[in-house]
């Protein structure tokens, strides 16, 4: 399978970290740091896997209700690195990585 890479799939990449089973959020944001984003903390999830035994990413078909779900209309997602996400929210440790 390929990583999600274009910005149609911006929200799958999210959601593909966000259900990985096995990740505290302590780990996912070391990961978001060394990688710089969510498709490239998956694309490069062989190279890291070692060092988190046991994690394991769902299947993207597994997302497609909450995809279908962000399509409707006021349903959104949002990610640490959006200008909308809580200020306040991202200072306290553990903050999660997305707001439905």
């Amino acid at each position: 399978m390929t990583p999600p890479t274009d910005s149609e799939d911006r929200s799958l990449a999210w959601l593909l970290l966000h259900a990985a089973r096995g990740l505290d959020s302590a780990t996912r944001q070391a990961l978001l740091e060394k990688w710089g984003d969510p498709s490239a903390v998956y694309a490069a999830r062989d190279q890291w896997r070692d060092a988190a035994p046991g994690v394991q990413f769902p299947d993207p078909r597994e997302l497609e209700e909450t995809l279908a779900w962000l399509e409707g209309p006021d349903n959104h997602l949002v990610c640490q690195t959006d200008p909308d996400y809580p200020t306040l929210l991202q200072q306290i440790p553990g903050a999660p990585l997305l707001l439905f």
